[in-house]
């Protein structure tokens, strides 16, 4: 088994080694209750991104673990989640710490997620087609469907949509108020812009009905794609063709010698021409700005269960209050979660904010926007952050505003 594209036996033998390390400490902690450890995303379909400098080997972003619990109760996996979110959180942050890393992904499981009838999306047919067992007996993806590309909802674009959009938002928090993006910063800038600009060719592919897990494949197909009836489609797929080449060989320099905060806006100005047309279609409504969108009906509109219970379990007692409760079942109702995204994202423009987009955003976040545009845009990212990924990179980039 091959990692990367490189097939080089040094970056195996220390991918092998983090993961028996990640492995080993989950087992310790966990023990009885693990039916089994996947190893999932680029690493797991052999396309992992690595750096190698000087002699070493450097993993870029992180490694996707799944870890599989016995329990197919779900009232019951949901007192095991309560109990091992957030020790799981803090062994994940101190693994990355101990390995280099920017973060580790150890994302919990029922073994019921895997039965024939869960649902199509991205996430599951990735791991599905693409993915190591670094421990169990059993393989738990034997009882998924045979998914295939073409009966992807399209709804899974809209979901890229809001999550490479918050990824936006948090690399624009690097240069916002600053004199530049610092140097500690500039990778995970490029990360970010980067699964932007994947995020527009995969939903290209699916609407093309033609997506496909493996970042080589994607590359091949795209020669061929026809993207002429897309607005701005031949700079779309120059995006998207960049950043697959990045994924699979990263170069950090190359990027590091442009004006990043330019390429920024320039993402940005194609992701808002971008999704507002794979929206119309998606919708079968038309719409001139994200105000409007955010106001339309939509298939998601009702609440995801799963989501606002996840929510509730790791609140905890925080579910007493009114404003948590109220951005929680927010983030549930997954349209309007995306639309707060569109709304904040699109309000940073090049030579300023549009106030009407956050007065708008604020609405829905339940606060009141001050006078000062730019201080209120990085408080409602803030608030968006800690509701979307508390422990994640986005939750310190909030937390370190608050504490300084």
């Amino acid at each position: 088994m091959h990692f990367t594209i490189h097939h080089d036996e040094q970056i195996d033998k220390k991918v092998r080694a983090d993961l028996d390390l990640i492995k080993d400490e989950v087992l310790a902690f966990l023990g009885e209750e693990v039916h089994s450890i996947l190893l999932c995303g680029g690493f797991g379909r052999g396309e992992g991104s690595v750096v190698v400098q000087n002699g070493l080997v450097r993993v870029v972003n992180d490694y996707d673990i799944s870890i599989v619990l016995k329990e197919r109760n779900r009232l019951r996996y949901a007192i095991l989640y309560k109990r091992y979110h957030d020790p799981l959180n803090a062994l994940a942050e101190r693994l990355a710490h101990r390995l280099g890393m920017k973060q580790i992904d150890l994302c919990l499981k029922h073994l019921s997620y895997f039965d024939g009838d869960s649902a199509l999306k991205i996430e599951n047919y990735e791991v599905l087609k693409g993915h190591v067992l670094l421990y169990g007996e059993e393989e738990p993806c034997d009882a998924m469907p045979d998914w295939q590309p073409q009966d992807m909802p399209l709804f899974e674009g809209t979901w890229l949509f809001r999550n490479r959009g918050g990824g936006l938002l948090l690399a624009a928090r690097y240069f916002m108020g600053r004199d530049g993006i610092p140097d500690d910063k500039r990778e995970n800038f490029v990360i970010e812009c980067g699964k932007a600009q994947l995020a527009m060719g995969d939903s290209l592919l699916l609407l093309n009905r033609c997506y496909h897990h493996l970042y080589s494949e994607r590359l091949r197909i795209i020669d061929s794609m026809d993207v002429r009836h897309i607005p701005m489609g031949e700079r779309i797929l120059a995006h998207y063709r960049e950043a697959l080449e990045q994924k699979l060989q990263p170069d950090f320099e190359r990027f590091y010698r442009r004006d990043l905060i330019s390429w920024w806006f320039e993402i940005v100005e194609l992701f808002d021409i971008f999704y507002k047309y794979f929206e119309s279609r998606r919708l079968g409504v038309s719409f001139d700005n994200w105000i409007e969108y955010a106001e339309l009906r939509k298939p998601e509109d009702q609440l995801d269960w799963h989501i606002w219970a996840g929510g509730l379990v790791r609140g905890g007692w925080r579910v007493a209050k009114t404003t948590w409760r109220r951005r929680n079942l927010l983030k549930a109702r997954k349209s309007g979660f995306i639309a707060v995204m569109a709304l904040l994202l699109f309000s940073a423009e090049r030579h300023g904010f549009n106030g009407a987009y956050m007065e708008r955003a604020a609405e829905r976040l339940g606060v009141r926007l001050g006078e000062n545009l730019e201080n209120g845009w990085r408080h409602l990212t803030d608030i968006f952050f800690q509701t979307w990924h508390p422990a994640g990179e986005a939750g310190r980039v909030a937390k370190e505003r608050n504490d300084g």
